[in-house]
């Protein structure tokens, strides 16, 4: 059972609750949606998202996603990062968790996902 995480705004997630998946622009863009692990997620929050509020994380289970999903590299850290190269289906959502910037505008992993 592996998860992935996908930081998405809390409005949109919500929205595409009817449609029973979840999409990004990325997915037009670049043909996929961008995910990180769980030792990945807050430094990709701090640097795409830093200030941001309204986020929530898909907590995603690997194993459920119906697209195929990929680990390539990103950005400059030389990481492999997990892209989904398809909407993410709603069944494979197994929790989705408030993702607030602190005062500073930074994030830290919640609570819930601390081991």
């Amino acid at each position: 059972m592996a998860m992935i995480f996908h930081i998405a705004p809390k409005d949109k997630w919500l929205k595409s609750r009817s449609r029973g998946q979840f999409s990004e622009e990325s997915l037009q863009s670049e043909g996929f949606i961008h995910c990180s692990t769980a030792e990945q997620v807050v430094a990709t929050a701090n640097r795409h998202y830093k200030g941001q509020d309204g986020l929530v994380l898909l907590n995603i289970e690997t194993s459920d996603i119906v697209s195929v999903i990929a680990y390539e590299k990103g950005g400059d850290s030389g990481e492999n990062y997990p892209h989904i190269f398809g909407p993410i289906n709603h069944d494979a959502v197994k929790d989705v968790i408030d993702f607030p910037a602190s005062g500073d505008g930074t994030f830290v992993l919640p609570a819930s996902l601390k081991s």
